[in-house]
């Protein structure tokens, strides 16, 4: 399990605590965790302490002299910045307080003072007296008023430039940190924190820094060379990795001391069956340390592999990023594969809401069971709201951010791709500065949420592409590809859809092309020899994505071309039981008429079709639950012109359609077995909506025929529950969601956990509400009037909801997945 399981390859119960550990080490200044650290059992080869590990012991033990009172033998003169240079990191440190206390003045004793004088002998080169001269200047702030005084951020900001001066990388990066948590748009401390993490060796996370820099600076002025210096030093450790990991030898030291005892359990025969029966994947890591058996017997790469197929999506092995493997310099094993879906199981938020405030703040609150305070994700402010997403396992939140008062001739960069942990890992959020001009406007996580597909506007064409997002899952972001957008082509109109077996898309192109193409990543394309990929796009750091204007070419290639007309907004490839490939709902050329079309659920592996609606009007949409057991659409049903919300038990032969409303609806979604419904109620204000929500009957909701439950040739309505009040959505869902709610909804959650609560954002009162509707069966019933409770037989199949909860002031909202 090299390279994969020393950090992150955990059980879901301790994946937490052990990246809080690690994160808190590189907490700011000042902002240290208080939680013990814990010690921890390497799972890997023992590998030499690296720089950064040589500067943190060197800092502490100086700290730890001066703490103690020791003070140096005479008073040597300042050393010059080329014997500070020529120096170790410890004996620069050391150094620095003899430096400092020499060039002290006994007439600085004001912030203002102990500033300039810093300022000085940073002119002068002299970064340690520097560096004494801002530290005794905060020391003095403690006390005063930090505003009047000049305030620590300008202090902080040149205290990490000093240290950078003498070679104390980590302290220069708690002072960069510690400037940053002040003041996030102090923007020199976004530059010093790249310095200082390319100088400790971790060049993709000096590369997130600047690129943070970019996007709220707006140019590259000053960050020019960061790219080529962090590709550099990540070539350099890709090639060092080769040197110092190698396997641990099983007759070292350390392993003779157990040799008896695990001599008697390789001579038992049933041992290795009943560890891989019930030991972990982190387990068997640990094992396979102890005794050679156990490496080829137990902990092999054929059983990490097939861990880490079992915690894919659907059990199916295509979503693993096998292409991590191939790259040399990372020497990376299955083990890491298992250690990055076992990272994804304990990173998982349920029962979360990622709200964007009004300002453009994006919160996390925890609304099960009781709504908590917002929580503001660390990251930067102007989502554009209608764009937020959840990945689909809950490990990341996903938005663009769009920075105000942007002079295009002056500010190149104005947008940007942002992936935030939504977990206490200790991890930042990850920043992508996009091209000039381009905002993407949909945005959409594959089920296993190393690749994230979005819609933008590129050259003046609607573009796909496709984002690299394995770093946010990565046990260690250093041994992962930077996070970079692939172009997949243009057209329009265009929608698409996840299979859930693979990472391929399903594309609905030009309004009648239906294709089914690879969501290939860089690095996928270049290992596969594509002449258009190189090294440089797959791995090297760039401050922007894509990396040019190219827009993949249209989407001219097609599976099925549709003749007649419809209008639909969203292909839907849902999976299916007994099926790899799953099964698409999607539109069909109908059988006799050639100017209408049929609702079919289609085998994408023979392209067989079974008619779920065989009459589709020129304008409807239709909604697939994620279970692939219903079917629900809005429009005409038959010949005779039946209009209404139908629904319809899958597979079609087993069941016939269901008129559930009879009118339109503006939008559906499917939470488990129960259909939401946003209903124009009549006699209503405009603009305004009401939820209603469908519960099927028994007879539908159980797994035997339809057809057989039914009497008298009647199928059960079943009920249908509204909410109390009508309300009028905000103006990122009314303008930009709900007219493509189809499309919305295959990558948003609008249902709780639990699926007995809807939420929504409301115009009036600028706040997000939660709208309750208690499951058939649990015990609720209202004869309260509604507002739907005038149209006719609204008295016996609809009771009233509950009243809405108000969670917190925002725009939009979106649940985390179940």
């Amino acid at each position: 399990a090299e390279g994969g399981m020393e950090n992150s390859a955990s059980s879901p119960s301790t994946g937490r605590e052990e990246r809080r550990v690690d994160a808190a080490a590189e907490a700011p200044f000042g902002a240290r965790s208080c939680a013990p650290a814990r010690a921890q059992q390497p799972l890997l080869p023992f590998r030499p302490p690296g720089r950064a590990t040589a500067t943190a012991a060197a800092a502490a033990e100086a700290e730890e002299a001066r703490s103690n009172g020791a003070q140096p033998v005479g008073q040597p003169a300042p050393p010059s910045p080329t014997d500070v240079a020529r120096l170790s990191t410890a004996d620069a440190v050391a150094m620095s307080v003899t430096a400092a206390e020499a060039v002290m003045e006994p007439g600085a004793r004001t912030v203002g003072e102990l500033r300039e004088q810093g300022n000085r002998h940073i002119g002068t080169g002299n970064g340690a007296a520097a560096a004494r001269c801002y530290e005794q200047a905060l020391e003095l702030l403690r006390g005063e008023d930090a505003a009047s005084s000049g305030g620590r951020v300008p202090l902080l900001g040149n205290l990490s430039l000093a240290r950078l001066q003498i070679g104390d990388a980590t302290g220069a990066l708690a002072a960069a940190r510690a400037a940053q948590a002040e003041d996030p748009m102090y923007l020199k401390a976004y530059f010093r924190e790249a310095k200082a993490l390319l100088s400790l060796n971790r060049p993709a996370a000096a590369m997130n820094a600047a690129r943070r820099c970019l996007f709220l600076q707006g140019n590259d002025k000053g960050l020019e060379k960061l790219p080529e210096e962090a590709s550099r030093a990540a070539r350099v450790r890709r090639e060092s990795v080769a040197l110092w990991s190698r396997p641990r030898r099983v007759d070292s030291d350390d392993s003779r001391s157990c040799a008896y005892h695990l001599s008697m359990l390789e001579q038992a025969p049933e041992i290795p069956a009943l560890m891989a029966r019930h030991c972990t994947g982190r387990d068997l890591a640990r094992l396979g340390c102890t005794a050679r058996r156990f490496i080829t017997d137990v902990a092999t790469d054929e059983v990490f592999m097939q861990r880490a197929t079992a915690l894919c999506p659907q059990g199916s092995s295509k979503w693993l990023r096998v292409d991590h493997l191939a790259v040399k310099g990372w020497r990376l094993t299955a083990g890491w594969l298992y250690a990055q879906r076992s990272l994804s199981m304990a990173c998982t938020s349920r029962g979360r809401l990622a709200v964007c405030g009004r300002s453009g703040c994006v919160s996390i609150v925890d609304a099960v069971p009781t709504p908590g305070e917002p929580e503001p994700l660390c990251a930067p402010d102007g989502c554009l709201a209608f764009s937020l997403c959840w990945s689909a396992g809950g490990e990341y939140v996903a938005y663009t951010a769009i920075r105000d008062r942007v002079d295009s001739r002056a500010d190149p960069v104005s947008s940007a791709l942002v992936l935030a942990p939504a977990s206490d890992s200790g991890l930042g959020a990850a920043i992508v500065p996009l091209w000039q001009g381009m905002t993407p406007y949909y945005l959409c996580p594959s089920p296993c949420g190393s690749r994230l597909a979005m819609l933008g506007a590129l050259q003046h064409r609607q573009v796909l592409f496709v984002a690299d997002t394995s770093q946010m899952l990565a046990p260690d972001r250093e041994r992962a590809p930077p996070i970079t957008l692939r172009a997949l082509g243009c057209a329009a109109p265009l929608y698409f859809d996840w299979a859930p077996h693979a990472p391929e898309l399903l594309v609905a192109a030009f309004g009648h092309r239906l294709s089914r193409i690879k969501a290939e990543v860089h690095l996928e394309a270049y290992l596969r020899g594509d002449g258009e990929a190189d090294e440089d796009a797959a791995l090297g750091a760039r401050l922007r994505e894509p990396g040019s204007g190219d827009t993949g070419g249209r989407l001219e290639t097609a599976e099925v071309i549709l003749r007649g007309r419809v209008a639909f907004r969203a292909p839907q490839w849902i999976p299916w039981p007994g099926s790899e490939e799953g099964r698409w709902v999607v539109p069909q050329n109908h059988a006799t008429d050639a100017c209408r079309m049929s609702l079919c659920l289609v085998d994408p592996a023979d392209g067989s079709a079974e008619v779920i609606c065989e009459h589709m009007p020129t304008h409807t949409h239709f909604a697939a639950s994620r279970s692939g057991r219903w079917v629900a659409w809005s429009g005409m049903q038959d010949a005779p012109g039946h209009s209404g919300v139908f629904v319809r038990r899958l597979p079609p032969s087993r069941s016939r359609p269901l008129m559930v409303f009879n009118g339109n609806a503006e939008a559906l979604a499917w939470g488990g077995d129960r259909l939401a419904m946003l209903l124009v109620p009549p006699n209503a204000q405009a603009d305004a909506l009401v939820w209603a929500v469908w519960d099927p009957p028994a007879s539908l909701a159980s797994d035997s025929d339809v057809d057989d439950q039914a009497e008298d040739g009647l199928i059960p309505f079943g009920r249908l529950t509204v909410a109390p009040a009508i309300f009028k959505p905000s103006a990122a869902f009314s303008d930009r969601v709900l007219p493509f709610f189809d499309q919305f909804e295959r990558r948003l959650r609008f249902w709780s956990p639990e699926n007995d609560a809807v939420v929504y954002p409301d115009r009036d009162s600028g706040h997000v509400w939660l709208q309750p509707f208690p499951p058939r069966g649990s015990g609720w019933f209202s004869a309260s009037r509604h507002p739907l409770s005038d149209l006719a037989g609204a008295d016996q199949q609809t009771v009233a909801a509950p009243s809405a909860i108000r969670i917190a002031e925002g725009s939009f909202a979106c649940w985390s997945p179940s």
